[in-house]
């Protein structure tokens, strides 16, 4: 972004610790050159090679041939930190992709499909011809069967699935309930319930054990979006430097997203060149300019969008008008389905509520005033 934050090219010096990695350090002048055609902000990329580093240090711990790697022991390392460290565990996927792109993977025999496999490949077709869901829907399904199967050690128990039960489904669901939370659990759920349905239905389950699943209850309004103040949002467009082309793009999507109440995904739609550049340096901005929360985390681009809409109601209420009678309004244009998600934003601000409360008084006032009229 056009502020003077925008970060140096991150290129490791001659004697950096990264250079004298295994297999990255010999490699990380073409890996930073492929991350960057892949379109990798630069913070990003310095990430990717920091995790790298631990990495390589966890291939190095468990034996694996660090000189050159196989498909096997990426996989082994996308097993062991997906749980833990899902961060590295996405180095594996990225190291994986630039050195198959480079020939650069140890070739390995082709070995047959494990059980967890073949169980996995069958669900992901069922998905794809029966159900028609998209490719990246199919993809998180099947991720979290797979924890499921490893759970059941499916590849050392071959009778573990046909005995499946409420017990060992319970047990599963408790486990995973520690490392997520009650959102992630229902698409747990979910899944799980999908995969059982179709055993069922193929006669491997003798009990439809999908229909003895209870999903966690969520509620409206648990999660109410957030809406930063004004002067916090004005301080932030002014920040931007409009004296190049680079801040006059940064300007323009940050003005539609604050003003006029344009959705993040509808911003990088725009034929703007290069509209995706505003997200490479949107926190070190925020950041800069005091833009925080509580917890000291910048705000999410899609939060200027509810700022817009809070901002708008705020408005209204000080103007003396009747903000029930805009809600249709302000929903039709912020292309809300039901105006129920527009009515969210009445409990986002404090101001919203002080200014309801002095118009109120103000109301009351006149009712209990000698001559008053209302």
């Amino acid at each position: 972004m056009a502020t003077g934050l925008i970060p140096y090219a991150f290129r490791p010096g001659t004697d950096s610790t990264y250079r004298r990695l295994p297999v990255v350090g010999p490699l990380l002048d073409d890996w930073l050159a492929w991350l960057r055609s892949r379109g990798y902000s630069e913070l990003s990329i310095r990430n990717l090679v920091v995790r790298a580093a631990r990495l390589c240090r966890w291939l190095q711990r468990h034996g694996r041939v660090i000189s050159i790697l196989g498909r096997s022991d990426l996989r082994a390392a996308d097993d062991h930190f997906h749980g833990r460290q899902i961060e590295v565990a996405g180095v594996a996927h990225v190291l994986g992709r630039f050195l198959a792109e480079r020939h650069l993977l140890r070739p390995e025999a082709e070995k047959p499909p494990t059980r967890i496999e073949l169980q996995i490949l069958n669900l992901a077709e069922y998905l794809r011809e029966v159900r028609g869901l998209s490719p990246q829907t199919i993809l998180g399904h099947c991720r979290r069967v797979r924890l499921f199967l490893q759970f059941l050690r499916l590849d050392e128990r071959p009778s573990a699935l046909g005995r499946v039960g409420p017990v060992q489904i319970d047990a599963y669901l408790c486990r995973a309930a520690k490392t997520n939370n009650r959102f992630s659990m229902q698409q747990i759920v979910a899944s799980l319930r999908t995969f059982l349905r179709r055993l069922h239905a193929e006669g491997l389950l003798r009990d439809p054990l999908y229909q003895q699943i209870d999903t966690p209850r969520t509620y409206r309004l648990e999660q109410l979006p957030r809406a930063w103040p004004w002067d916090q949002v004005t301080a932030l467009l002014r920040s931007v430097d409009c004296s190049n082309p680079g801040g006059l793009r940064d300007f323009t999507l940050l003005y539609l997203a604050a003003c006029y109440g344009l959705r993040s995904g509808e911003l990088v739609r725009l034929t703007l060149d290069d509209a995706h550049g505003l997200a490479e340096n949107w926190q070190l901005l925020c950041l800069a300019t005091g833009v925080v929360d509580e917890r000291g985390r910048p705000p999410r681009l899609h939060d200027l969008r509810h700022s817009f809409a809070v901002t708008a109601l705020d408005r209204w209420y000080q103007l003396g008008l009747d903000v029930s009678s805009k809600l249709p309004h302000l929903a039709t244009y912020m292309g809300h389905v039901s105006i129920a998600s527009t009515h969210y934003y009445l409990q986002l601000s404090p101001e919203l509520g002080q200014s309801a409360s002095q118009r109120f008084h103000h109301y009351a006032d006149r009712l209990f005033t000698p001559g008053g009229a209302p």
